[in-house]
């Protein structure tokens, strides 16, 4: 091992994390890859002898320069509270944390660093799962069904007049039942939807498959001093045959 740590930094940036960890590692960086061109063209200025492989789905990791240290923030933008919540499936922009996962694969460091938002913890990680789409759509058509019920009962000029006729009776019955109905089918729903793995439960997995254990935690801006929140979630991994970290609990 050379006597200094390299790291490489995915989705760079202007490189924010990746100085965070060569501060706290002592390490050097070796390479980038960020595709953007404004974030590009400050990497390129303050680190000009540090190559750019630009996009992370077009790198071959087997040949670039081995790194010690493996960091990166994959997008969040699908898995942020204020995205859409499209998880980390296949065309999503968080899904590219399987191109991470791909570097890792092809470059074994020792260490990896991930960071990401708060909605890593709370969004849906995998696709749905066929019952849970056939719950989904169950639960959708029961309450069009029971609020049209609902409506015809409280609308239904002979429930009104009187409201003992056997049709403001059938209409209040009906719409008793298809609310029943309806609790049945947000509870199945929701049930099924409890089977659906977590953004950090996927990429724990994935680290895991590749032989690293890991810790995480979760760190708001103002704990180090800021005056805003920007709470951020931090994976810290290793590789099982590299000693582990003294975090201090």
């Amino acid at each position: 091992m050379s006597a200094v740590l390299k790291s490489g930094e995915l989705f760079a940036g202007v490189h924010g994390l990746g100085m965070a960890v060569d501060e706290v590692f002592g390490s050097e960086s070796e390479w980038f890859c960020e595709v953007d061109a404004a974030p590009s063209r400050v990497l390129a200025h303050r680190y000009p002898n540090v190559p750019n492989y630009g996009d992370v789905t077009k790198v071959d990791f087997g040949a670039v320069p081995h790194t010690h240290i493996r960091a990166g923030g994959f997008p969040c933008q699908d898995v942020s509270l204020a995205g859409r919540r499209r998880g980390m499936a296949n065309g999503t922009r968080s899904g590219l944390w399987s191109e991470f996962l791909r570097s890792l694969e092809e470059d074994r460091p020792d260490w990896v660093v991930i960071e990401n938002v708060r909605g890593l913890l709370s969004a849906e990680g995998e696709p749905w799962h066929d019952e849970l789409i056939e719950a989904h759509a169950d639960m959708l058509r029961i309450t069009r069904l029971a609020e049209m019920a609902e409506a015809f009962a409280a609308g239904n000029p002979a429930h009104r007049k009187e409201g003992r006729s056997a049709y403001a009776r059938r209409w209040k019955f009906a719409a008793v039942r298809m609310a029943r109905q309806r609790e049945w089918a947000v509870a199945r729903f929701k049930r099924e939807r409890r089977l659906v793995q977590r953004a950090i439960a996927i990429v724990l997995r994935g680290l895991a498959d590749l032989g690293f254990d890991a810790e995480w935690a979760g760190v708001s801006a103002s704990d180090v001093g800021a005056p805003h929140g920007r709470f951020r979630v931090f994976i810290l991994a290793w590789r099982r045959e590299v000693a582990a970290p003294d975090t201090g609990h």
